[in-house]
Formats: C-alpha cells, structure tokens, sequence
C-alpha cells in the first residue's frame, strides 16, 4: 500500500534532482556537479512518521502524537500532512480536538511550516487539518492542463493550488500516484 505522503516525498525528491539536473549541470564540468548533487542530497532529508494504520485510518491523537515528535527531530523545517478527516470542511461541520489543536501551535511555535492536504471529496471547504489558519493548505490540479482535479476539496480555507494528478514518484510498484 502507498499513502499519499510517501508518493509527495518521492515527488519532491525527483523534483530536486531534475532541478539540479537543469539548473547546475549545463555550467558545471561532471565531477563539480556530482560533488554540488551529492552535496544537495546530504543538506535534505525526509523524516517519514506514519499516523495512519495499514487500514487506512487515523486519529486525531495519532496525527497530534506525530506532530510533536516530528517537532522535536533535529532540523525539521516543513511537516507535510497528507490526510484529512472526511467531512470536516463541510459548512456544518463540528470538527474540534483541543489535543491536534495544541500539537499544531507546538510545532508552529518551533517555526515549522504545517502543509496539508485541502481533502480529496470534491466538495466546497478545506477539511482539517489543513482548515487550521496555522497549516498551509493545498488543493491538486491537473498539471496537463490546470484545472482543477475533480476530487480537489476547493474554495472556503484554501490557499494553493498545486499538480497533484498522475504524477510521477519513486513509490514501491507503481509508476504515476493519482489520490
């Protein structure tokens, strides 16, 4: 099984590499570039923490519980929380967990950027965790031709719309994540 965080490392990380492949290789002679590449990839790494079970199902106190101690590791910059719990963006939703509540300004307050998922239901409203002010939310839209991926939870809380349809990751047996 992939989730959707592990497919979203292997974007980012192929992004990096055809970065550096286009931005780096054409002034630099082999050996600099593979020492700047190499150098690249020793300065960045991903700190993977599953909150989700094999069944595909959390909580809001296992999100909260890895939230701090994703906070707590050394050098962690950005926490991507690819997951949402369903129905919660909706208008007359109740959603409320004073435990995710106090995880988040805890990593906010050691300066770390929360990104998550806008949801994947299709429907009006961001669904949390991305709906807190302090995450960064982001919906998917087809890279072919920008629009908005149909199951993309869109309008009330989001913030960034980005390609998130049939992209190519580095994921165990698969050759392009759709959500």
């Amino acid at each position: 099984v992939t989730y959707l965080g592990t497919a979203l490392a292997g974007i980012v990380a192929i992004y990096f590499i055809g970065l550096a492949i286009e931005q780096v290789w054409p002034a630099a002679s082999l050996p600099a570039f593979l020492l700047l590449f190499f150098g690249m990839l020793w300065l960045a790494w991903i700190v993977s923490v599953k909150v989700i079970g094999n069944n595909g199902r959390g909580t809001a106190a296992d999100l909260a519980e890895g939230l701090r101690w994703a906070a707590q590791q050394p050098g962690v910059r950005i926490i991507n929380m690819s997951m949402g719990f369903p129905n919660s963006g909706l208008p007359n939703s109740n959603f409320s967990d004073p435990n995710l509540e106090a995880a988040i300004a805890y990593a906010t307050d050691q300066g770390i950027l929360l990104v998550g998922a806008a949801g994947d239901s299709g429907t009006s409203g961001v669904e949390y965790p991305a709906r807190y002010d302090q995450v960064m939310s982001v919906g998917a839209i087809d890279p072919t031709d920008g629009t908005r991926w149909s199951k993309s939870n869109y309008k009330d809380g989001l913030e960034l719309m980005a390609p998130g349809v049939s992209m190519f990751s580095d994921t165990a047996g698969d050759t392009k994540h759709e959500p």
